[in-house]
């Protein structure tokens, strides 16, 4: 069975991710400024949230 993860960054919810495996999580962009992980796996959770939190805040720059 399939695990989703809402991912928040920012006060915003930047996407989510879902386990495709053991220690594999692809990243599914819910805002434009998240685009670029659109598709990206990670090995946890907390790694999505930091790449969704440096993704916003350089979008906000």
């Amino acid at each position: 069975m399939s695990a989703a993860y809402v991912i928040e960054a920012l006060g915003r919810q930047a996407g989510l991710v879902v386990q495709i495996g053991k220690g594999r999580y692809r990243f599914f962009a819910a805002l434009s400024e998240a685009a670029e992980l659109e598709g990206r796996e990670f090995s946890s959770v907390s790694d999505a949230c930091r790449a969704a939190r440096r993704a916003l805040a350089r979008a906000a720059a």
